[in-house]
């Protein structure tokens, strides 16, 4: 009989979506989980001060718990709560972020901005990045891994990346890692990432390859290593009726309509009024 196996009722959620659980007098760590669920866990690593567990079974589910509409959810590192209704994921994540506030800071806050984002759950995020394997396999990254899992599509991106980007990419030579942006206007933008080592080589290859698999519509800006190589260079961002142009590595909400609600209650701490 397995001695590392363990009931843990789950009492709440914590940065990163795990949730927080006691075996006896330690605090235990536990993903794909719900608070006031009853689940069987195997321990797989031990802290001086926490347990990190995988559930087996849930022997107590929440009514809230829902199949994953995503094949490779649990097995990619992207997605923390496909197991869980849209209602309820949204709770979670004001919930989350009062508990950092509280513990980081000691703050207490009603995050009710955190709920003000879209209902639509898909197609939001404009910033990806995909790893190949050694043997040309374009996916994401496993949890907690440098493993690579073989993704045809991603629910989160657009219809236009997975309908027309991702086929083309894969007609590209094969780079180490590849970033797909897209800003306000629907422009989409490849960025592959090239060891130092291959950059001549990769160039040669990625303009053969062009030239029999040209660039799609969608596709504004071409960049290897963050550098312009074809089409725009400049993301632009419309938020609260500001654009903001940025640059291929610089650094935006990947959830634009979440950029404007936070850019509110960031206003909302500081007092300040729209364009000030």
């Amino acid at each position: 009989m397995r001695t590392d196996i363990f009931f843990v009722e789950v009492e709440r959620w914590v940065t990163g979506a795990l949730g927080l659980g006691h075996i006896e007098d330690k605090c235990v760590l536990v993903p794909f989980v719900i608070p006031d669920e009853q689940v069987e866990v195997l321990v797989n690593k031990s802290h001086p001060d926490y347990l990190e567990a995988v559930p087996q079974t849930i022997t107590r589910a929440h009514p809230e718990r829902i199949e994953p509409p995503c094949p490779y959810f649990g097995l990619c590192g992207g997605c923390q709560l496909q197991h869980v209704s849209y209602k309820a994921q949204r709770k979670a994540k004001e919930l989350i972020v009062k508990d950092n506030f509280l513990r980081n800071a000691s703050i207490e806050i009603e995050p009710s901005w955190v709920n003000k984002t879209q209902d639509n759950i898909f197609g939001y995020r404009n910033n990806n990045r995909f790893t190949y394997r050694r043997n040309g396999v374009l996916g994401l990254t496993q949890r907690r891994s440098r493993k690579v899992v073989e993704t045809k599509k991603c629910l989160l991106v657009s219809e236009a990346v997975n309908n027309d980007v991702l086929p083309w990419i894969r007609a590209l030579p094969v780079a180490h890692k590849i970033t797909i942006r897209e800003d306000s206007e629907g422009n989409i933008f490849v960025n592959p990432i090239v060891p130092k080592r291959h950059l001549n080589r990769f160039r040669e290859d990625l303009q053969e390859a062009i030239r029999h698999n040209p660039m799609p519509k969608c596709v504004a800006g071409l960049f290897i290593n963050g550098k312009p190589y074809k089409g725009m260079d400049l993301l632009h961002f419309n938020v609260r009726n500001r654009t903001l142009q940025a640059s291929m590595n610089a650094f935006f909400q990947v959830n634009l309509e979440g950029a404007g609600y936070l850019l509110d209650a960031a206003r909302g701490f500081l007092k300040t009024e729209p364009g000030g």
